[in-house]
């Protein structure tokens, strides 16, 4: 019941915090830093921390971070300070879907004027560059992590891309087998 309540208070503090810290007048601010304890119990604690850019409402648990979010509308889980609208250190469930909208896709792939890359530089490529096109290599990804839509993006784009490719070769295979059907059949007329 009390963490309830703890979050309740949290919450309406929070959007009140829009407001902390704020000068509304058009005169040059002064750079001013500002930290106050809300709530505190052995368990949980709320603060308030406001300085001339922005202002920020935290909830702890054993002084660790729980939630935190800033006037610029920006929440964190288990960090003080978001860097975008949702920041969260750890692991995030979803019980259904989580859903990520993006304005292109790559089904131009399988549009006829698509320029297929010929597979013996594909693969010079690959070997060169040491991972697939269209992705991030190791260091960029454990140095900046993923961008979730660009990596299925073109995980997708390679996939769709092999299907080309096997095709092309399966071309080749029917071609193939059609020219040495017709040389056995001759090999077996003379």
């Amino acid at each position: 019941m009390k963490v309830k309540v703890l979050l309740a208070i949290f919450i309406i503090a929070a959007f009140a915090n829009q407001y902390f810290g704020q000068n509304t007048s058009r005169t040059k601010q002064k750079k001013y830093y500002e930290a106050v304890e809300i709530y505190k119990n052995p368990q949980f604690s709320i603060s308030y921390e406001a300085d001339s850019a922005n202002s920020s409402l935290t909830l702890f648990r054993n002084d660790e971070p729980i939630l935190n979010i800033d006037s610029l509308g920006r929440f964190s889980f288990g960090k003080n300070s978001p860097q975008y609208k949702l920041d969260v250190c750890g692991t995030i469930r979803a019980s259904e879907e989580l859903i990520v909208e993006t304005n292109d896709w790559c089904d131009y792939v399988f549009h006829e004027n698509y320029k297929l890359q010929p597979l013996s530089e594909r693969l010079n490529l690959i070997k060169k560059q040491k991972h697939l096109p269209y992705l991030k290599p190791e260091k960029s990804v454990t140095e900046n992590g993923i961008q979730i839509t660009e990596t299925i993006k073109g995980l997708l784009q390679n996939i769709e891309e092999l299907y080309l490719y096997i095709e092309i070769l399966n071309e080749r295979i029917n071609n193939l087998e059609n020219e040495n059907q017709d040389l056995k059949q001759k090999c077996l007329s003379e």
